[in-house]
């Protein structure tokens, strides 16, 4: 009995003990990935508060008939860009406020440049646009 006992004791030890070792590691992965979001959002280049965000939404339809124009793309401050849907709606969050620059893009149509306004912190704005077959 006592061997049995004896050998259960130490199994049960190396489980415990592994279970320790794996928490460790948890808590060390949590601690890097906090530590992470820390810099990223406090460093000098990390991303402004999101009240400094602007977001933009609308359609995008043809100029002769009003057909939603799907698949017409969206480009602010050329690096932020989305896709209409089938109905020619677009949103387009988390656009730094200031002045707006951008363009919109069809196959077949003529693009258009977007801009001349700026956006204030936390405004929605719509913003329909017609485009033009080329």
């Amino acid at each position: 009995m006592k061997r049995s006992q004896t050998s259960k004791n130490k199994t049960e030890k190396k489980a415990s003990s592994r279970r320790s070792a794996e928490r460790a590691v948890m808590r060390r992965g949590v601690f890097v990935f906090v530590s992470l979001l820390g810099l990223i959002g406090c460093g000098s280049g990390g991303l402004p508060p999101g009240g400094n965000y602007a977001t933009l939404s609308g359609l995008v339809t043809d100029a002769a008939t009003g057909a939603p124009i799907p698949g017409a793309t969206i480009t602010v401050l050329t690096v932020l860009t989305t896709t209409t849907t089938a109905t020619g709606a677009y949103t387009l969050g988390n656009i730094p406020t200031g002045q707006l620059d951008g363009a919109v893009s069809a196959p077949n149509y003529r693009g258009q440049t977007i801009g001349g306004t700026s956006l204030a912190p936390g405004e929605r704005r719509t913003l329909n646009i017609q485009l033009q077959h080329s």
